[in-house]
């Protein structure tokens, strides 16, 4: 960065930072609030308007690290889109850091930034190696598509480093992170079990399948926590149906089954939050707002995932009730638990409800009819779901004051 008089991208407490502080803020870095959830557009805004703009020109080029973060050398983890949006060709420079004394990479559970200064100091002297990669300019369909172009620059780095490329993200930092820091889990292997299980999440990809963010994630890890009383990252079926106090021993028992997606008779952190956000109604159905959305178009699909999240749900929470996995329930059964949801209905209420949710009158309540009875409900739409499975909730953290 110095080296070319590079205006860099840094998060926005690095500028505090003695000495360094007065380094970043000197070079015209765009400060990044990784907190503010409208961080990510504004510094996309920012660098395209710097990458393409003449009168930024003559201030020297924009550098960007499009992790995001530090880590080891052992990997690439996802990059980001933003230094890719402007659509203008990139240099992309790989730094290495080979060592033999002291390992100089700041990552999440390691020294300090002032302990590996005091540690790079004591040594000769430290290697930094650059290499420059032929500029490529971008297809059309990089152009078109930002995610795209991070990718294969991430795949071309990746390549000549010859180090493995990963999905995990700056959020995916932050929740493991969050797993070093919980109390709950004593002794330094328990803690470590909790860490590798947050870093298996991989919420980039878990994005695309349920309505998702880091505060929400962190929730969830603590709940998860909590449950996990033997320390080991899974949840046995004691744990989770004493943590969850759910009186029905077999209804427990098939929603357990349920969640534990890989059959190993526990459930793992990413099975317990895939599972428990499908059944609190954020599943998306792999629809997501796109940058640069109209509000129209993002109104529309905010509508799709809400009605995705609710079908999932309600799908999830039949599957439960069908005990016998033969895609049906009788109408007895289903009578029972309206009686549970809704305990104030009279005989004939209780009827008409048999009849709306039996469309075809044969003694029997499928997936398809129950989710299209429960779509009818309006505001009693996750009545079953909150009778039966209400303490296996967990809210989503109140949203951040705006500054």
């Amino acid at each position: 960065m110095g080296l070319h008089m590079a205006m860099g991208v840094s998060r926005a407490e690095n500028a505090s930072l003695p000495f360094f502080g007065a380094v970043i803020r000197s070079t015209q870095a765009i400060l990044v609030d990784r907190k503010d959830p409208r961080a990510r557009k504004n510094v996309a805004a920012t660098l395209k308007e710097r990458a393409t703009s003449s009168a930024w020109h003559a201030s020297g080029p924009v550098g960007i690290f499009p992790e995001g973060t530090t880590h080891s050398q052992n990997c690439l983890i996802h990059f980001k889109s933003g230094a890719f949006r402007s659509g203008v060709p990139v240099q992309l420079v790989l730094v290495r850091m080979p060592w033999r004394f002291e390992d100089p990479a700041w990552a999440a559970g390691g020294p300090s930034l002032y302990e590996l200064v005091f540690r790079s100091m004591c040594q000769f002297y430290v290697n930094l190696e650059l290499e420059y990669l032929p500029v490529k300019p971008p297809t059309a369909e990089e152009r078109k598509d930002a995610t795209l172009y991070a990718k294969h620059a991430q795949q071309r780095c990746a390549e000549v480093l010859g180090v493995p490329m990963t999905h995990h993200s700056i959020a995916d930092v932050f929740l493991s992170n969050a797993a070093r820091k919980l109390h709950k889990v004593d002794g330094i292997q328990g803690r470590q079990a909790m860490v590798t299980a947050a870093a298996g999440v991989q919420l980039s990809d878990l994005d695309k399948m349920v309505d998702m963010d880091v505060d929400l994630a962190k929730a969830y890890l603590k709940r998860f926590a909590a449950l996990d009383t033997s320390n080991d990252a899974r949840l046995s079926f004691k744990e989770f149906q004493a943590g969850f106090d759910m009186k029905d021993e077999e209804l427990a028992k098939h929603l357990f089954v349920l969640l534990d997606t890989d059959e190993s008779g526990t459930i793992d952190f990413r099975e317990f939050v895939l599972g428990i956000t499908i059944l609190n109604g954020r599943a998306t159905g792999g629809l997501q707002v796109p940058r640069g959305a109209k509000p129209a178009e993002a109104a529309a699909i905010r509508e799709g995932q809400q009605k995705n999240g609710l079908e999932a749900a309600v799908a999830l929470s039949f599957d439960v009730f069908d005990r016998d996995n033969n895609g049906a329930i009788p109408v007895g059964v289903f009578t029972s638990l309206l009686r549970k949801a809704f305990p104030a209905l009279s005989a004939e209420e209780i009827k008409k409800y048999q009849a709306d949710a039996d469309t075809d009158s044969d003694g029997k309540v499928t997936k398809k009819e129950f989710i299209g009875f429960c779509s009818k409900m309006h505001e009693h739409k996750n009545a079953f779901r909150d009778a039966h499975f209400g303490n296996v909730f967990i809210a989503q953290p109140p949203p951040r004051k705006k500054k």
